[in-house]
């Protein structure tokens, strides 16, 4: 073989092991790359103010279609959960009885759960709570006591007209305590209605209906009195503004989608955002997106959680844990195929090196 196609040879395998090589590297950093892009952006988002009880929630209605959501912030140092079944074991060892099987979610400690925010049943009701400076409750003396041992009669009705009636009908506080609510609720069903229920000016229980409005929008401002506020009231009118923006958007080109619906919550989620969860109140389907990562969902479906129960029994999901098991999965398979190519690049090398030792 003549020395300028030996040349040619040697320069045609550089070129390959090069290739290669540029390949290899291509895959080793991406899972860096990736991560690095997903902080930058997370830190893009972080103009929104934070404070320990912000949190964000939404109805919205395109045709049949109902999605509920939710971002919940503060304390981000405690870590979220979503947990099926009819009870709830505190940290403190507490117990929260539900009466019935629901999903609920919260934060928790190494120790075990520490508090309990949003909670869905199987009838498609879905409740969670805006924090409020708090404000003394005017007790209706037309309407009947009802002792609300820990909030949990709400969660057992069937509709938001159910839970409308409850609310005209009962003075809703424990008398253990005085009855001051530092909360508003909002509750939607799979008929497509959404309440939030808070108190007014005066202390009266208030309900603002979404009535023939495509969403319902409550944040840490009191829909009742724009006056109080959990946290800067500009911060709440602030998110309020983006996420109207967006919804008219949904609502105008007719088309309600998961992907839509999670843009928002992504759009006024904040550095103290500990997850994000939408539901979907006519299919059961949940997606939860843990702290302000919106590219991973983890789905469940209500329906199946709740049959796959045994009496008493309860599952319990860490989302930390669940995050960190999944990003474990992607950087093993990123390893395998690095492994992969660079197998396939000695091969290549030892090979090279013997046709050019036989020529």
């Amino acid at each position: 073989m003549s020395k300028r196609k030996k040349f040619t040879e040697l320069v045609n395998m550089k070129k390959k092991i090069a290739y290669l090589v540029i390949i290899s590297l291509m895959f080793l950093f991406s899972f860096k790359i990736e991560n690095t892009i997903f902080s930058q952006d997370k830190n893009s988002k972080n103009m929104l103010n934070s404070h320990q009880g912000s949190c964000s929630i939404i109805t919205c209605t395109v045709g049949d279609e109902v999605l509920y959501g939710y971002n919940y912030d503060g304390r981000e140092e405690l870590e979220p959960f979503i947990q099926f079944g009819d009870h709830l074991d505190f940290h403190d060892d507490d117990i929260a009885d539900f009466g019935k099987p629901i999903c609920c979610t919260g934060r928790m400690y190494e120790t075990g759960p520490t508090d309990l925010y949003a909670r869905l049943n199987a009838d498609g009701l879905a409740l969670a709570y805006n924090s409020l400076e708090g404000i003394p409750m005017y007790i209706d003396p037309l309407k009947e006591y009802y002792n609300c041992g820990g909030r949990f009669r709400i969660i057992n009705c069937s509709s938001v007209q159910e839970v409308i009636d409850f609310y005209n009908q009962y003075n809703y506080y424990d008398l253990s305590t005085n009855p001051t609510w530092y909360w508003q609720s909002h509750i939607a069903d799979a008929y497509g209605d959404a309440i939030t229920v808070g108190l007014n000016e005066f202390g009266k229980v208030t309900i603002t209906e979404k009535k023939e409005s495509p969403f319902l929008i409550s944040m840490n401002l009191n829909l009742a009195y724009p006056d109080c506020c959990d946290g800067p009231c500009n911060d709440s009118i602030l998110r309020t503004n983006i996420a109207t923006e967006m919804l008219e958007t949904i609502v105008e080109k007719q088309s309600l989608t998961v992907n839509d619906f999670r843009d928002v919550l992504e759009a006024i989620s904040c550095e103290a955002t500990t997850h994000s969860l939408i539901f979907n109140p006519k299919t059961f389907d949940i997606y939860v997106y843990y702290r302000q990562d919106f590219s991973k969902v983890f789905k469940f479906n209500l329906e199946e959680e709740l049959n796959a129960l045994a009496p008493g029994e309860v599952n319990f999901y860490d989302l930390k844990e669940m995050y960190d098991n999944s990003n474990d999965i992607k950087f093993f398979g990123s390893s395998v195929i690095i492994s992969v190519f660079c197998f396939g690049l000695v091969v290549l090398i030892i090979k090279s090196k013997k046709d050019v030792i036989k020529s």
